[in-house]
């Protein structure tokens, strides 16, 4: 139960943090669409579901970004990662969370099958949902940090595809968040309860019943120069799931020249602090913007499309910091306003903040230094933006988003 209630925490905690981030940079006011309970796959007598966000306005196609929770593959549901899809909505992506077949009643490769199956029903129904489909990235946490790994790197040739429909579409997707995911089974450096409680159940057996199986489960098996862009967010005090696993196959992409960079939070767990979350959020947000929103895309030679390795241009968006977000909502009075949101706040963090900036002080708008708080500015700065991205060229696409976010902080322009 603890370790459960460690990654529900983290995952709580992080979609605070980006909640917060979407205030200041957007607006709550943006208006989304949400649809619920849609099947993307039936096994059996089994129903495959997901939740679906997406921008109301804009013809799109907008990019898609994947949500996966965590739990050990034996618990957890696509709501808790609700809020992470309604905020990526409201940036411009569609936002979306699967639930995927847990252990008992299956074990490995049954979810990974079901996370590719969904990306694959994803492409299917691009037209209809205005998805980008060759823009779709994966994001998740602990377990699911491992299903985003290997949706990024299991190619349909090693076999693991399952048989949820839609078979004529790619289920490769074309950039990874994974947080402190299980890359490599093999090295078994985690607790032994851990093993047993949770791999052995997962993989179906011990490691040395069944070394193929944590072999064949292990991203770091699949790893080839034709991955698409990844980045890892690990503690380096997890105690859990070792810092090590994102280590190793971070490192083992590079050396094959794919774009794969690792962000280890000093001091950090399992789940991280409030100014850990803050972090790692907007580099999330940073990272999806440049390898799903730029224009131009490479062809593998497989015939995948995935993204060029340029250098990570600076975001448009400012950076959360305490003092912009006192400044961008306006607490109602009565309401305490705590400086920040500490480990263990969790629940202050949902009662105190969110009502806060949701319901309140954000409604109409953001209120920084320099930036309109009308909704309509930001809808103008919006468009103005999505003109940049149609900027084919790399240099004059960062000189355009310079420029947007230089007139933006005057208040130059906007209505």
């Amino acid at each position: 139960m603890r370790k459960r209630g460690l990654v529900l925490a983290a995952a709580a905690l992080a979609a605070v943090a980006l909640l917060l981030l979407v205030a200041v940079q957007h607006g709550p006011a943006a208006e989304i669409s949400v649809e619920r309970d849609l099947t993307y796959a039936k096994v059996g007598d089994t129903e495959l579901k997901l939740d679906l966000a997406m921008p109301k306005a804009g013809s799109g196609p907008f990019p898609a970004v994947v949500f996966l929770h965590g739990e050990g593959w034996r618990a957890g549901k696509r709501q808790q990662m609700n809020h992470f899809i309604e905020g990526m909505a409201r940036l411009g992506y569609v936002g979306v969370s699967v639930d995927y077949r847990l252990v008992p009643a299956a074990r490995f490769p049954a979810p990974v099958e079901d996370c590719k199956a969904a990306v694959r029903w994803l492409r299917a129904h691009a037209a209809q949902y205005r998805i980008r489909a060759d823009r779709i990235g994966a994001v998740g946490f602990s377990a699911g940090g491992h299903l985003a790994s290997m949706l990024g790197v299991v190619r349909k040739e090693d076999g693991l595809e399952g048989t949820g429909g839609n078979a004529g579409q790619s289920s490769r997707v074309q950039a990874v968040v994974s947080f402190f995911g299980p890359t490599d089974f093999s090295t078994r450096d985690w607790p032994r309860d851990l093993e047993t409680e949770v791999i052995a159940p997962f993989l179906g057996g011990s490691f040395a019943e069944r070394p193929d199986a944590y072999r064949k489960a292990s991203p770091i098996s699949y790893a080839s120069a034709e991955a698409p862009p990844f980045l890892f967010f690990h503690g380096s005090d997890d105690a859990l799931v070792p810092v090590d696993q994102s280590r190793r196959l971070a490192a083992k992409l590079k050396v094959l020249g794919v774009a794969a960079t690792l962000v280890e939070l000093q001091g950090e767990g399992h789940g991280f602090s409030d100014s850990g979350n803050q972090k790692s959020m907007q580099q999330m947000l940073d990272f999806l913007g440049e390898q799903l929103k730029k224009s131009a895309l490479r062809i593998s030679r497989s015939g995948a499309p995935s993204q060029p390795r340029s250098a990570p241009r600076r975001s448009a968006w400012p950076r959360l910091t305490p003092r912009r977000l006192r400044r961008a909502c306006a607490v109602p009075e009565g309401v305490a306003q705590p400086s920040h949101i500490g480990r263990g706040e969790m629940t202050r963090a949902i009662l105190i903040w969110l009502p806060a900036i949701l319901l309140a002080g954000c409604a109409g708008g953001v209120k920084l230094e320099g930036m309109s708080s009308e909704s309509s500015d930001d809808a103008y700065w919006a468009r103005q933006r999505e003109e940049c991205f149609r900027i084919t060229d790399d240099i004059a696409q960062k000189k355009c988003l310079d420029k947007v976010a230089d007139a933006r902080r005057h208040g130059l322009g906007g209505k």
